[in-house]
């Protein structure tokens, strides 16, 4: 079975797990990334991921901790 995500870029659509992002927040996809903005493009896409992993983390503690719990993080 296929266990789908909210993307974590635009936090719109879902994708499954092995993906990073979905096909509208990928401009490579659609070939309007431009060698200059893609450096740009890259440090953003990692900090959106680092921030969706770290509220991903805490809301595993949350739940974790409120339902007695051990978190997974």
């Amino acid at each position: 079975m296929n266990n789908y995500i909210k993307c974590p870029l635009c936090e719109l659509n879902y994708i499954k797990t092995d993906k990073t992002c979905c096909n509208v927040c990928n401009p490579k996809m659609k070939g309007k990334l431009l060698a200059d903005d893609e450096l740009v493009y890259e440090t953003y896409k990692q900090s959106k991921l680092e921030e969706h992993e770290k509220r991903r983390k805490s809301m595993e503690a949350y739940y974790a901790y409120r339902y007695n719990r051990v978190p997974n993080c």
